[in-house]
């Protein structure tokens, strides 16, 4: 009867614990989360959003405490204001990345540079580096 009892306690572990990530999975971050707003306002602080500087912060904490979901609001709340690369271009910009040691002023430098090249250029410009 012990074995029935583990294994029932096992199967409803389970299957809670597949309900409660589906259910983390499916947040959408279009809405204003509780809570949100505070983080959202010294994350902006912490990150000098107006400067052109290249910055970084670390979020830390026990597990559990929302570290994720911080990170995937500010993502969505923010990553408007930034520049990615165009498609078809994200390996050329890992590459320049790499070259550039992915020291930031190396990458502006590097960045202004390539800008408004087309892609067989940057490949050009590239490959004798």
């Amino acid at each position: 009867m012990e074995d029935n009892e583990a294994d029932m306690v096992e199967n409803i572990a389970t299957d809670v614990s597949k309900k409660l990530t589906q259910f983390r999975r499916s947040i959408d971050f279009n809405y204003d989360l509780v809570g949100m707003g505070s983080h959202l306002e010294e994350m902006r602080r912490l990150l000098y959003l107006d400067s052109d500087e290249v910055r970084m912060i670390g979020i830390w904490g026990l597990p559990g405490v929302g570290k994720s979901t911080i990170t995937r609001f500010l993502f969505k709340q923010l990553s408007q204001r930034f520049n990615f690369p165009k498609d078809g271009y994200e390996d050329l910009a890992r590459r320049v990345c790499n070259i550039a040691g992915r020291l930031p002023l190396r990458l502006k430098i590097m960045g202004s540079y390539f800008r408004g090249m087309s892609k067989q250029e940057w490949i050009d410009k590239i490959d004798p580096l």
